[in-house]
């Protein structure tokens, strides 16, 4: 049993690309009822980026939800925590963002439907922006275009059946 679950977290972490296009996603109607935090769950998301969980907190908006999660180097809970942060959207509102979306735009291939990173020039941080048409949006924001994606990949699965 205790086998079968290990073997399941890290089928979960390392899904590839092609399992993340082809698995079924849900469709969100109302992203403020979701708990990201609750469904891509801190350890999972200091795991796959090779940090120490610190802390996550949830925040919702009038269109959105988010959860930030604060990460330390491993076996330093002391030192200065950094974050990344996971944004869920309404599908329909990957198209609006990308309007007002600034800088250099790089089209990232294999993950949702349609997904783009850049970097802001406002914080300096990487946002990858994924879209399964009719079903969710989400942004990845990291320090670092690697971390970002990971995120991605993370948070597709977990809102993929």
């Amino acid at each position: 049993m205790k086998t079968h679950l290990a073997v399941g977290i890290l089928s979960g972490l390392t899904l590839g690309s092609a399992t993340l296009r082809s698995a079924e996603a849900e469709t969100i109607s109302d992203p403020t009822g979701v708990d990201v935090c609750k469904r891509v769950l801190g350890e999972e998301v200091a795991a796959a980026l090779g940090k120490a969980l610190k802390k996550t907190r949830p925040m919702t908006t009038d269109s959105s939800a988010r959860c930030v999660y604060l990460l330390t180097p491993p076996g330093k809970p002391d030192e200065p925590a950094s974050g990344v942060v996971l944004w869920l959207y309404k599908a329909k509102d990957y198209d609006e963002l990308a309007k007002y979306t600034e800088g250099p735009i790089e089209e990232v291939r294999g993950l949702g439907d349609a997904a783009m990173r850049f970097k802001d020039t406002g914080d300096g941080l990487f946002k990858l922006r994924v879209v399964k048409r009719g079903q969710f949006a989400l942004e990845a924001v990291a320090g670092d275009p690697d971390s970002s994606r990971r995120l991605a990949e993370l948070a597709l699965a977990r809102f993929s059946r």
